[in-house]
């Protein structure tokens, strides 16, 4: 059905539809960077701007001006929830967590698979603990909670399933996680390697419940509706034992 709509229709469908959370044809875009050697394509994506910010080589996520709304939001939820400690991987450059951490007393520890960004950040930000972590296979540390912003939409969909498993084994209580929130007509794509597509954790074949809390993460009127979402340890654990019977 899709292939008999000109594509030029189904762009101009989808861009009116995105604002809405309306995503009738879902596109994925491949970056041609091998998801079997992730540290190496995550590295590439660094050192050549490939995400293509002026302002943050993690991309145009991670910009001051657009962190403002989520900043503002994360750091009401640490002080609700009265968390100590965080655990942010992947954390990118960092160009938005100092400002954040200027806010909240909160222990911070980061992680990244690029060697190459955790290089430079040994040098910019000497006082953060910052170590190179794989989400998908590394143990993660102790921590109140694991937050990965901005990173599961760039996997393929059996690297989703490995970093929330590899989450489940760790004694982190909660995660925040990255989704888009679809009202209508969405597919989640798979991806082959690294690249991007619209990924709402709620629908197949993630299917994860409805976080306990949605911390808004867009621009209202022009970008498809993501949040970051908080999930328990618990709530992760019983979708991946549900799929895995």
């Amino acid at each position: 059905m899709t292939h008999k709509v000109p594509l030029i229709v189904r762009r101009i469908i989808n861009r009116f539809g995105r604002p809405l959370g309306i995503n009738p044809f879902p596109r994925a875009f491949e970056y041609a960077l091998s998801a079997e050697q992730n540290k190496e394509a995550f590295d590439t994506i660094y050192e050549e701007n490939r995400w293509g910010s002026s302002d943050s080589r993690s991309g145009v996520g991670s910009e001051l001006a657009t962190t403002q709304r989520y900043r503002a939001a994360l750091a009401a939820l640490i002080e609700d929830r009265s968390f100590t400690s965080m655990f942010d991987a992947p954390c990118g450059d960092l160009n938005w967590m100092p400002s954040l951490l200027a806010q909240v007393p909160i222990r911070y520890e980061g992680g990244d698979i690029s060697a190459a960004i955790v290089a430079q950040l040994a040098q910019q930000h000497p006082q953060l603990a910052v170590r190179q972590f794989d989400i998908c296979r590394d143990t993660f540390p102790t921590a109140d909670v694991w937050h990965c912003r901005d990173c599961l939409f760039h996997l393929p969909l059996a690297d989703v399933r490995r970093a929330l498993k590899n989450f489940v084994a760790s004694q982190i209580p909660y995660a925040l996680l990255t989704t888009h929130r679809a009202w209508l007509l969405h597919k989640n794509l798979d991806l082959k390697g690294i690249g991007f597509r619209f990924l709402d954790l709620e629908r197949a074949p993630i299917s994860l419940p409805p976080p306990l809390v949605y911390l808004p993460d867009y621009k209202v009127g022009s970008d498809f509706p993501r949040y970051v979402g908080l999930w328990s340890r618990e709530m992760i654990a019983m979708v991946l034992e549900r799929s895995a019977a």
